[in-house]
């Protein structure tokens, strides 16, 4: 359910997303914009590139030649995903090994 919880309050409390949305702080929303400008670059500049480098995004591209199995907003929204996750992982990990050497 976590995932689809935005589709549901929206289906079920139709005016509830608005008052929701205006209640997150403005750097909050100016900080989402700028991570999905940044992350939509990203993704655009790597889609368009064919490397023989294998990465998250070969298979999306490989298997899909046009765009038949999984759409270009799919892919954006999913590696919109997969970028802040990683970058939340790899920080994690970096402070603990830190903090252990320390």
């Amino acid at each position: 359910m976590g995932a689809n919880a935005p589709q549901l309050i929206q289906r079920y409390y139709a005016g509830l997303e608005l008052l929701l949305l205006r209640l997150v702080p403005a750097s909050i929303r100016k900080m989402q914009s700028d991570h999905y400008a940044t992350a939509l670059d990203k993704i655009h500049r790597r889609m368009a590139v064919s490397t023989e480098r294998h990465d998250f995004m070969s298979p999306m591209l490989e298997n899909n030649p046009n765009f038949e199995r999984m759409g270009r907003p799919e892919i954006v929204s999913t590696m919109s995903l997969l970028i802040i996750a990683g970058s939340k992982t790899t920080a994690t990990t970096l402070c603990g090994a830190l903090n252990y050497l320390v």
